[in-house]
């Protein structure tokens, strides 16, 4: 079978098909690294998440140390939602090869899935300085620019990896996205046809279209969009997400802390408290150690007013990694709600020393000078936050 008979299969959804075929090229060379890619790819389209980290960490014992090798794993781990595992392998990398381009992306990404936005764009900078040329480490920073609230800094890295690489497809789509988030949805699609004209077999942009046709009323045509990028890929979360469905294969493995704790983080922002809390519970039962989870599960209890037990979670979580900002803003919102200003604002302060353009921990910040009196300050760190994110004070109508 040819490269392009491959993809089509990729393209069509048939990736049990393509498992099947690569599988007996594999059986023939077992070693043949870029099979063992793209059978993970499979898998991981398949929702059998074990069978495609274990051909990733196949592929990586067939050269060990192997920095290619070590990023291909990564980007698995980050595929199925592993964050924290796509950045230590992104640091092993880069522990043989500091200018590794690939593997500061790879940690890029890890840390935007873990909302280290400030850190995600100094990563991607690094790559970008290793490797000018690499229009990729743009995108990437760009992605966490229009996560922190710098929607135009994001655009400048967009239009800058356009220019570097015209046909690069996911400049397109990011720019898109970008777009989107600013209200510009007749740009936004059009980004987005041009993007899949160059990569038709793309599921995410197919879903992005679809979001941005919704938000234009085209309710028809969004839902066509999502439910062929479904079909493309079954395992497409931002689909699920736009669908406001969850099909009880997506991300679910239970002998994997992560899947729980994912799912617990997609019920939480759905206001499914109980079920949020069952997963994370589940999740922390299988890792204890993982900070993220607990930190959503304080948030939990934040929305419950039980800042107590918010406070104690949250604790927990930065005692285990101290420099993660939606922690500190969450606990300073704890502090806060149970009438502790003095014990809030360390928090916020500590937040934007990691994230300064976070708008909700300059707002934080904002409601506890007022409640110390200190009514000019007040205003002025509300201004950074209308500065940092002008769009959640215009859907506020603020």
């Amino acid at each position: 079978m040819t490269r392009a008979e491959l993809d089509g299969l990729f393209k069509e959804g048939r990736h049990a098909e393509a498992v099947e075929l690569l599988s007996r090229r594999l059986r023939r060379a077992p070693q043949d690294a870029a099979a063992l890619e793209r059978r993970a790819e499979a898998y991981r389209c398949l929702g059998e998440h074990e069978k495609a980290l274990s051909d990733l960490a196949a592929r990586l014992s067939s050269e060990p140390g192997n920095i290619q090798a070590l990023v291909a794993r990564g980007e698995g781990k980050r595929h199925c939602g592993d964050y924290q595992g796509a950045i230590d392998d992104a640091e092993s990398a880069l522990s043989k090869d500091p200018s590794a381009a690939s593997a500061w992306v790879l940690k890029s990404e890890g840390e935007r899935g873990l909302g280290l936005w400030a850190r995600a764009i100094a990563s991607a900078g690094s790559a970008a300085l290793a490797d000018p040329a690499y229009s990729w480490a743009l995108i990437v920073r760009a992605k966490a620019k229009r996560h922190s609230g710098d929607c135009a800094g994001a655009l400048e890295d967009v239009n800058e990896a356009r220019r570097i690489s015209p046909n690069d497809p996911y400049a397109r789509g990011w720019k898109a996205e970008i777009l989107r988030k600013l209200g510009r949805l007749e740009e936004s699609i059009s980004e987005i046809d041009e993007a899949l004209a160059l990569q038709p077999s793309c599921a995410w942009f197919l879903a992005l279209r679809g979001e941005a046709r919704r938000e234009l009323g085209f309710k028809a045509e969004g839902l066509a969009d999502f439910l062929e990028a479904v079909r493309v890929d079954g395992h497409l979360s931002c689909a699920y997400d736009f669908l406001g469905a969850e099909p009880d294969a997506v991300r679910r493995d239970k002998s994997l802390a992560w899947v729980y704790g994912w799912r617990g983080g997609l019920r939480r922002g759905r206001e499914e408290l109980d079920g949020a809390a069952a997963d994370l519970d589940h999740c922390l039962a299988l890792d204890p150690a993982c900070f993220w989870a607990l930190a959503w599960k304080g948030e939990l209890f934040l929305k419950q007013g039980r800042f107590p037990e918010a406070l104690a979670s949250l604790s927990s979580a930065l005692e285990l990694f101290a420099d993660f900002p939606r922690a500190r803003v969450w606990k300073g919102q704890a502090h806060l709600m149970a009438e502790e200003p003095e014990k809030a604002l360390p928090e916020f302060d500590a937040a934007l020393a990691s994230s300064p353009r976070d708008a909700w921990a300059h707002i934080g910040r904002a409601m506890v000078l007022d409640k110390l009196g200190r009514s000019g300050e007040a205003q002025e760190a509300l201004g950074r936050a209308r500065e940092c994110d002008p769009g959640l004070f215009a859907s506020a109508g603020v």
